[in-house]
């Protein structure tokens, strides 16, 4: 194989899972807001960084697995060494197989990373494990750090990323409807999608209800047969409050 084509297909190899996790984790994102090449770019070149390091680890790991349990040897260190040239001329066989299995494992942990947007994740980690010092008695007086991906819609960073996951805390709603009736209960689900869309649905359950705003008169529709959960929409909402109910640490007996 010639040194040009060889050298083209190790820079489409190292693109390639950034652009493949990065457009799966575009669609399972809810934000359509267009962004700059150079963003879509250095996002590319981040879930490139993440494939590409745990590739490299599994290398490692079988190398070590064929070399010292099977008495196998991988030709591993002469790629690294040599360079995909000479591993392709001094051995073919085991270059082959080498430039297959890889290619499979990017698009398999690609399409992993992509639908589960893995950087995001450990970027969010991350910044909920700087945000720790924050939350401290001693230490309030520190700034809480800013979530690192602003653009998802509000909805997910009110309900999703304030609640840790739902692991911290339960998100409960008091809703202002437009025609004067209150609503309060317990989020269940709600629309991911762009703010800029005025009519989203959005799920509660365990409701009190207050006709007319009038706090004197609950209805507690969660005692009423038949009734498990209430459907609004935003378009008759007039405004919602958000309580954020700490759920008590279990404790091992």
């Amino acid at each position: 194989m010639p040194p040009t084509a060889v050298n083209v297909a190790a820079i489409l190899l190292l693109v390639l899972p950034g652009f493949l996790s990065y457009r799966f984790a575009v669609w399972r994102r809810a934000d359509p807001t267009h962004r700059s090449p150079l963003w879509q770019l250095s996002e590319i070149l981040e879930h490139s960084a993440y494939v590409h390091l745990f590739g490299a680890g599994l290398v490692a790991v079988l190398h070590s697995a064929l070399q010292w349990w099977f008495g196998l040897d991988s030709y591993a260190k002469f790629l690294i060494q040599n360079g995909p040239n000479a591993f392709l001329d001094k051995h073919f066989a085991e270059a082959i197989l080498w430039f297959i299995l890889y290619p499979v494992y990017v698009i398999v942990a690609s399409s992993i990373l992509g639908s589960y947007d893995v950087p995001q994740r450990v970027s969010s980690f991350i910044i909920t494990v700087l945000g720790i010092p924050s939350r401290l008695k001693w230490m309030r007086g520190l700034p809480v750090p800013r979530d690192p991906y602003p653009q998802e819609p509000v909805w997910h960073y009110a309900f999703n990323l304030m609640s840790n996951n739902y692991t911290t805390s339960v998100p409960h709603v008091l809703v202002n409807m437009k025609s004067g009736d209150i609503y309060f209960g317990e989020i269940a689900t709600y629309p991911l999608v762009a703010d800029t869309e005025l009519d989203k649905d959005f799920l509660i359950t365990n409701v009190r209800y207050y006709r007319g705003g009038d706090f004197d008169e609950e209805r507690r529709l969660f005692d009423i047969d038949g009734i498990g959960a209430v459907l609004l929409n935003t378009a008759n909402v007039d405004s919602i409050l958000l309580y954020y109910q700490e759920i008590p640490s279990i404790q091992s007996g």
